[in-house]
């Protein structure tokens, strides 16, 4: 594990981030005034094959959320989805034909769930990694540490896991049609400008997309 060698709090070791993330969202570790305590899941530890896979579902969306474009947390949620999405078709391409399908399968859900494309294009910025030809390299390392992803990075394969959460990570995101939204969130939707084709891959680094005036 890498450590700064100016170590000011925890919060300075990247490696700790996404484990962290996750031993919050499932229970694991409990956050209060100021203090970090084992969580309640422990009490009832180990837990049931629903109650892990519930968990792992938890974590997942948590990192998702924390990484996301700041002005929309579901982003890299919507992100993850589209990968998993095109992964799961049959032939599906390599880590360097990725991108086209991804953005083809963002809009398709951007549409679906009313959420704005650039934003989750903007997210895209910091998994990219086009010197080596894999411009999602670091979102396919996101979703193998979750085992949702295995293989050569260079051919990354949809796992069992991967699939069952094609069916779960959209979870809780209302469409705009669902009846249990209120008449001006089912009527807020206005069209957004679409580029007509894949827009440049993700590079890491590269300065963010800002919101529209």
């Amino acid at each position: 594990m890498k450590v700064p060698a100016r170590l000011r709090t925890m919060a300075d070791i990247r490696a700790l981030h996404r484990p962290w993330c996750v031993a919050v969202a499932t229970g694991l570790l409990e956050v209060g005034d100021g203090w970090v305590t084992a969580g309640t899941a422990l009490e009832g530890w180990p837990p049931g094959d629903a109650d892990l896979l519930a968990g792992w579902l938890a974590g997942l969306r948590a990192v998702c959320a924390v990484e996301s474009y700041p002005q929309d947390e579901d982003s890299v949620r919507l992100l993850a989805l589209a990968l998993l999405t095109v992964l799961d078709e049959d032939g599906a391409p390599g880590a360097e034909g990725l991108w086209r399908p991804v953005f083809e399968a963002l809009l398709v859900l951007c549409d679906r769930y009313d959420k704005h494309s650039w934003e989750s294009l903007a997210a895209a910025d910091q998994y990219g990694e086009p010197g080596n030809g894999k411009p999602l390299a670091g979102l396919v390392e996101l979703l193998a540490g979750f085992g949702a992803v295995a293989g050569d990075p260079g051919r990354p394969a949809i796992t069992p896991l991967g699939r069952w959460a094609v069916g779960h990570l959209a979870t809780g995101m209302a469409a705009p049609a669902d009846p249990a939204l209120p008449a001006p969130a089912r009527s807020r939707a206005r069209p957004e400008a679409r580029p007509a084709s894949a827009p440049e891959p993700p590079r890491r680094g590269r300065a963010r997309l800002r919101a529209p005036a």
